[in-house]
């Protein structure tokens, strides 16, 4: 069995005691904290990943975060208030002289958050190297993830051609100078998949442009480009009550 990204990171992270991944709240989520823990959804704000010398890690989390906590990696130890916090910081850190934080994605106040939170002072280090040489090394689970991305690339790539007609453009995507679609908008900017035929595009009212999809209709309103609302009854029942 291979060793763990907590094992691994610490392997890189010569002379320090610790590493704390601080996952605080917008701007500052480290995408680190995910990593480390192997999540794949959750927001994880205000929550923590404690990794020691010797490759155990603690994810410290508040009690909304915790069933999601528990699908991850690490000993999960879920705080209700500030006085378990710090409980489990001083716990965490104990003995620890060098703690090692990634400064790409940790703010200042946090990392003195945490040393008041710990209880005593220490070395704060810089851990950005030591994770991006973690990152460098793909484990089991990167490798197989990337493999997936791979094939489902291949099959969106054969269908693409299918889309591609004569006039169609990168920057808009689709022919003007049809009944439907006229020069002075940019409408195919609105659909970024270029998944829509040309033909079963309708523009409404001059507001809003429909077009049919696996499961209903989507509409776009034009000056609101990007917005999109998904009807889920699927065309067949629409066409019915015509």
């Amino acid at each position: 069995m291979g060793k763990t990204r907590a094992e691994r990171l610490m392997e890189n992270a010569e002379g320090f005691d610790a590493v704390v991944i601080a996952n605080d709240g917008e701007p500052f989520l480290d995408s680190a904290f995910w990593y480390m823990t192997e999540q794949k959804s959750g927001c994880f704000e205000s929550s923590y990943a404690v990794v020691r010398k010797d490759g155990s890690m603690d994810v410290i989390v508040n009690i909304l975060e915790e069933e999601t906590a528990r699908t991850g990696k690490g000993n999960v130890r879920v705080y209700h208030d500030r006085e378990e916090l710090e409980k489990y910081f001083k716990e965490a850190l104990n003995g620890c002289s060098k703690v090692g934080f990634n400064t790409h994605s940790t703010s200042y106040a946090s990392v003195m958050g945490i040393k008041k939170l710990a209880g005593f002072d220490f070395e704060v280090a810089d851990a950005s190297e030591p994770l991006a040489r973690t990152y460098a090394i793909k484990d089991a689970a990167e490798i197989e993830a990337t493999r997936k991305a791979c094939n489902i690339s291949s099959k969106v790539a054969k269908e693409i051609p299918d889309y591609l007609t004569e006039g169609v453009s990168e920057k808009g995507g689709y022919r003007y100078g049809t009944p439907f679609l006229d020069s002075h908008e940019d409408y195919g900017a609105l659909f970024e998949e270029r998944a829509a035929p040309l033909s079963q595009l309708l523009l409404l009212d001059g507001k809003y442009i429909v077009t049919p999809v696996q499961e209903g209709l989507m509409v776009v309103h034009v000056k609101r480009a990007k917005e999109r609302i998904l009807y889920g009854k699927p065309l067949s029942k629409l066409q019915a009550i015509q």
